[in-house]
């Protein structure tokens, strides 16, 4: 008997020990991918050509006369793009002069039909800047305006007119200006192009997440130097507006530029005290989404934007 029981306990060990030294397994499915990282393409042509080389040339123009230069964008690759232009290297010289030339100008030192001549701008036959706006060459040299956001492989049709002013007297008679046509692609949300002189685009954009600039007859101008304007139109009518910079994050840090009401057709002007240096955003927003510290309310859509971001000086 006493052997029996050592024997079943001996047994019983052995397979105490097996349990014990056994692997556990559990069901698993592994699964391994493979990630690749390529950079996107910013590309543009005008009228089929990459590079560009366009030449425009409006001659014999005279007052009350207008003149066309028209031409196709195209997004070269599959990304959005937001394309801004501006007329840069403006330069006027007397060329061509005539017996009434001198009888208006004796010494003839007047050339600069960049003030008489108004600019008219329109993008897939929206409206930016119209012939009433009264906007001159010499308004819009050297502001970067974005014109509008084309898709991948998209097309985009940009129309400009030169309109020589009716009033335009027998000093402008055979002066020449010539001028650089600029145009600048980015991704959508990039900051803009660099600013080149003191004057600012401010327009209207898209909700979030896109943002995108809108086309059309509603904007502004903000201008600094010797003296600071803003025009703006399209805005909501006889309303309170207020011209500020803003600091992210939000609600912003705001400091308040000028203050003044739209009149009953939508625009505005002030007289804004602009700040001796200063990088960064300039907006346009209703008085009541701000107590002149930060942002208490947001309705974009009654906003303009800078077009690009501010450097002062």
């Amino acid at each position: 008997m006493k052997r029996s029981i050592l024997i079943s306990l001996l047994l019983v060990g052995a397979v105490v020990a097996v349990i014990a030294g056994a692997t556990t397994a559990y069901f698993s499915d592994p699964e391994k991918a493979t990630g690749t990282f390529s950079a996107g393409v910013i590309d543009i042509s005008v009228d089929g050509e990459n590079p560009w080389e366009g030449s425009f040339d409006l001659a014999d123009l005279k007052p009350s006369e207008t003149g066309l230069i028209e031409f196709t964008i195209h997004n070269d690759g599959d990304n959005p793009v937001v394309v801004w232009k501006h007329i840069g290297n403006v330069v006027t010289e007397g060329g061509v002069t005539t017996e009434p030339e001198l009888d208006d100008d004796p010494s003839d030192t007047k050339h600069d039909i960049d003030t008489v001549t108004n600019y008219d701008l329109s993008v897939d036959s929206t409206v930016i800047f119209a012939d009433e706006d009264n906007l001159s060459v010499d308004d819009i040299q050297s502001m970067w305006m974005p014109v509008g956001t084309i898709p991948g492989d998209g097309d985009l049709d940009v129309t400009q007119s030169y309109h020589m002013r009716g009033d335009t007297g027998n000093w402008a008679q055979g002066d020449v200006m010539t001028f650089d046509i600029d145009l600048y692609a980015e991704q959508r949300l990039g900051s803009g192009p660099d600013q080149l002189s003191s004057k600012l685009f401010l327009d209207n954009k898209t909700g979030e997440p896109d943002w995108y600039f809108v086309a059309d007859d509603t904007w502004g101008i903000l201008t600094w130097g010797s003296a600071a304007s803003l025009h703006a139109q399209g805005l909501q009518a006889s309303t309170a507006y207020s011209l500020i910079t803003y600091a992210e994050p939000w609600p912003g840090t705001v400091s308040v530029l000028a203050n003044g009401p739209s009149n009953a057709s939508g625009n505005l002007d002030l007289a804004p005290t602009m700040p001796a240096t200063y990088t960064g955003k300039i907006w346009l927003v209703l008085s009541a989404d701000t107590d002149g510290t930060k942002m208490t309310g947001w309705n974009p859509t009654a906003y303009l934007f800078e077009s690009n971001l501010v450097s002062i000086p």
